[in-house]
């Protein structure tokens, strides 16, 4: 933990007369671009006795840098460059040079870039990317904040993670309890909930949650909005401008907190997609649906995973259980929880469910694989040389009742889903 985790940075002491009036700006400079870009390595001592009087500031960088990695550093000499204005090139002019023989970076080769460190994920199962974007959607009362609990509650064991309640703050006591009877484990300190929505798309309000966090001393790696609806209050969902407004904010989150975003979103209607304007599906670094059978089984299956294979689906029961009992009348108290199925919730594809495709169903989803945007039905009747009637709804409609293909709304265009793409993969082989 760098000392700015534990108390403000203190300008006055950091700010020290250098040992030489002349001091080595290029040495300075160039540690600290290494620093932002995330070029340095953070295993090796650095010899802070080079950078003269501004040893202690490097020192206190690369704490940072070591603990946080680069954001921290950026967010380190925004406070700096109030004392020392000297250093506030390096954030706020970075196209031209930042110091004496220094020059910023903005293009790499191929062998650079592909050296930089792979993807990382917070949980097993690979359904949240580390500082990324993740959105979960279903039907209401399908499982999706049963998940979320159940998800968070094992993150929460080695990671902070702050769940932001915009509704559903009722019956949460209860579903926490009942995960932690089915866990027959204490939840962890590090799951931190907040029950004030947060209106995703007002900048300021963002802003001041952003505040608000890091003035608690909450490191979390994980913050998760439930709902989107509940944190975009009035907005249009289908319109970009609304959408746009709530994901560079969330980005703006990501980056300021250095942390990642889940989304809990709601699916259409007809429960064919997610809900709201497509640029939801295009910011996402993954997306999850979330749906329940009448069995009560909650399956939950990848809709999108950007820098990933598809992920496996995941199975899991409904337990309910008695949490408390009710103070004033002495009524037992019920809540629920998921288990996992198959051990940690993981389920491998059949080897036969491809076979289940008809050649119908097949063609439908190879001309899909070839149009990663999508195809409206006219497009896809023609490339299919079929007509519309009957028997289109009939494979239409069984590819989306398995999950195979995807329409976010009525008349927008149909899209191939990582479970057809498996499905298609296994009918090939």
């Amino acid at each position: 933990m760098s000392p700015s985790d534990t108390q403000p940075l203190n300008i006055v002491t950091l700010k020290q007369p250098p040992a030489n009036p002349a001091r080595s700006h290029a040495n300075v400079g160039e540690i600290i671009r290494s620093m932002l870009e995330g070029r340095l390595d953070p295993q090796k001592p650095i010899d802070l006795g080079q950078f003269n009087g501004d040893g202690r500031i490097i020192e206190q960088l690369f704490q940072a840098y070591q603990t946080h990695g680069s954001i921290k550093v950026w967010e380190m000499m925004g406070n700096l460059t109030k004392a020392d204005p000297g250093l506030g090139i390096l954030v706020f002019a970075p196209p031209q040079p930042v110091l004496p023989g220094i020059t910023v970076r903005r293009f790499y080769t191929a062998a650079e870039y592909m050296d930089r460190p792979p993807v990382k994920y917070l949980d097993d199962q690979k359904t949240i990317q580390q500082r990324g974007l993740t959105t979960i959607f279903g039907k209401p009362g399908r499982g999706k904040s049963l998940w979320i609990v159940h998800k968070l509650a094992k993150i929460a064991e080695k990671r902070v993670i702050l769940l932001v309640l915009a509704e559903g703050q009722n019956g949460m006591p209860d579903r926490l309890r009942a995960e932690k009877i089915v866990r027959n484990a204490p939840l962890s300190n590090g799951f931190k909930i907040s029950d004030r929505h947060v209106d995703l798309r007002d900048e300021e309000a963002v802003r001041r949650f952003i505040a608000e966090v890091k003035n608690e001393g909450i490191q979390s790696e994980l913050i998760v909005f439930d709902t989107l609806s509940g944190c975009m209050p009035g907005a249009d969902e289908n319109h970009p401008t609304d959408m746009t407004k709530m994901l560079d904010h969330c980005k703006l989150i990501i980056a300021e907190l250095n942390t990642a975003v889940l989304l809990v979103h709601h699916s259409t209607k007809d429960g064919k997609g997610y809900r709201g304007h497509s640029s939801l599906h295009g910011q996402s670094d993954i997306m999850l649906e979330i749906d329940q059978d009448k069995k009560g089984i909650v399956t939950v299956s990848s809709f999108k995973s950007k820098d990933g294979p598809p992920l496996e689906m995941a199975r899991y029961q409904i337990e309910a259980v008695i949490t408390r009992k009710d103070p004033e009348t002495g009524e037992d108290i019920r809540g629920a929880a998921l288990v996992a199925l198959n051990g940690e919730s993981k389920l491998e594809p059949a080897e036969d469910e491809g076979s289940k495709l008809t050649p119908e169903q097949h063609k439908v989803l190879k001309a899909l694989e070839t149009a990663p945007t999508g195809m409206c039905r006219t497009d896809l009747l023609k490339a299919l040389e079929m007509k519309a009637g009957g028997k289109w709804q009939a494979i239409i409609r069984a590819l989306m009742d398995t999950g195979y293909v995807s329409q976010a709304e009525p008349k927008h265009p149909y899209v191939i889903t990582e479970a057809g793409k498996v499905a298609l993969s296994l009918t090939s082989k």
